[in-house]
């Protein structure tokens, strides 16, 4: 990350109003490709020019701010206001939007949450509704990000607050922790299994990195494919992965490739000009051999940064089947400009191809038969489920007898048993 210089004395900050026209002149200044985002002229800062003028004062004003840098749906690019932070807790509950409903995928045994469990409202709201009303607060470049943050929001709130889940079998009242929950132990960022069969391997990589030395990591990454050069077919699992380092992406990647690829082409804006600079990024063949099997790669909307720069490198290599939900892309780096009265806005530093690469490369939504004789949808790997209510659009209404089929299947069996469910 790189320090950019302060913004300009061109406006009075101290107002809200001039602290929305400090921001919009920082982002006119430094982000990369407003354009892309939709940001013709100064069309958002009149947009949002009469609801700061209406703000009581800059506190106030400091949300509705966030909300227009928000809107660029850039994970790279955030506002840092002078106040402090409200701090929200989570139930132990995961919900996510499935084939055009909102479902319950993941909870704790204390909840009495159910994976595969439909919900068909959140405190009170309509499902499709209660998404909606968080909707602008949410970030994410694609639909499915968007929904999964989205669906993040709906479940946080003040510590010590209630939550109500209203599903088919009945509303159920959680209370937020009163306090964060503390981190997850840190898992090893590569770790390889066998799938069912034998002949296939899992090669999970939970973050390019994850907080190890470069050097450390490729040993690591290297030892994984080494054993997994035994399996006949390989399912590299990178859902989830918020990024890290490019060059540690390209590392895995040079393992799987006969020829020079191009992995990301990214153009990098001059603060206050219009003048772009270009680099390549280039994937060369590593190591003492590379993976001849035949390889699938499962993505989602929580692959990030560093991330998309392996898919994208894998995509083009065309050594790959890719599997899932495309990844979630942004510009890229990031600089700090410090802003008056202590804010600063982190902002994105150049436009990568990346950011527009799903074009360039199909995403298969099926979880099996893309390796010869091997169920991709086995424990660890992505499974996706036939809901009731699969094919309704989102935000419409749910099928009228998807509740009586609900209904049904728990009255042939105990809550629970049978059901399918969504590995992570």
């Amino acid at each position: 990350m790189s320090e950019g210089p302060s913004a300009p004395d061109a406006v009075d900050a101290a107002t809200p109003e001039g602290a929305l026209e400090e921001v919009w002149q920082a982002l006119r200044n430094h982000y990369p490709m407003l354009e892309y985002a939709g940001a013709i002229g100064d069309a958002w800062l009149e947009e949002f020019r009469p609801r700061v003028r209406a703000a009581a004062d800059l506190t106030a004003a400091w949300p509705i701010i966030d909300e227009m840098v928000l809107r660029l749906q850039d994970y790279h690019t955030s506002l840092r206001p002078p106040i402090p932070l409200p701090v929200y807790t989570s139930p132990d509950v995961r919900m996510g939007w499935v084939e055009g409903g909102l479902a319950i995928l993941d909870a704790g045994p204390e909840t009495g949450l159910v994976p595969g469990d439909r919900v068909l409202a959140v405190d009170g709201m309509a499902a499709p509704q209660a998404l909606e009303s968080v909707w602008h607060r949410s970030q994410g470049s694609t639909r499915e990000a968007h929904q999964r943050s989205a669906c993040a929001i709906l479940l946080r709130g003040a510590p010590g607050t209630a939550l109500r889940i209203q599903t088919e079998c009945g509303e159920t009242v959680l209370q937020r922790p009163d306090r964060p929950a503390a981190p997850p132990p840190v898992a090893p960022p590569v770790s390889l299994r066998p799938l069912a069969g034998g002949d296939a391997g899992l090669l999970r990589v939970a973050a390019w990195g994850g907080g190890m030395e470069a050097e450390a990591f490729t040993a690591l990454l290297d030892a994984a494919l080494e054993e997994a050069r035994g399996f006949a077919q390989l399912v590299i699992d990178v859902r989830g992965n918020p990024g890290g380092r490019d060059d540690l992406a390209d590392a895995c990647t040079g393992r799987f490739i006969q020829r020079t690829v191009i992995s990301s082409i990214s153009f990098w804006r001059e603060p206050g000009t219009e003048t772009y600079r270009r680099s390549v990024e280039y994937c060369l063949p590593r190591g003492p051999w590379r993976y001849a099997g035949r390889v699938a790669v499962l993505i989602d909307e929580g692959c990030a940064s560093a991330c998309g720069h392996f898919v994208s490198g894998t995509a083009a290599s065309g050594r790959a089947c890719l599997v899932g939900a495309p990844t979630n892309g942004a510009c890229g780096w990031i600089r700090r400009i410090d802003l008056r009265r202590g804010a600063s806005l982190f902002c994105s530093m150049n436009f990568p191809s990346t950011a527009a690469c799903r074009r360039r490369y199909t995403v298969s939504s099926r979880t099996t038969g893309c390796l010869r004789g091997s169920m991709i949808c086995a424990p660890g790997a992505t499974a996706r489920c036939r809901w009731p209510w699969a094919g309704s659009a989102p935000g419409s209404r749910f099928p009228q007898d998807a509740t009586e089929r609900g209904r049904q299947r728990r009255a042939d069996t105990a809550r629970g048993a049978g059901r399918q469910r969504l590995g992570h």
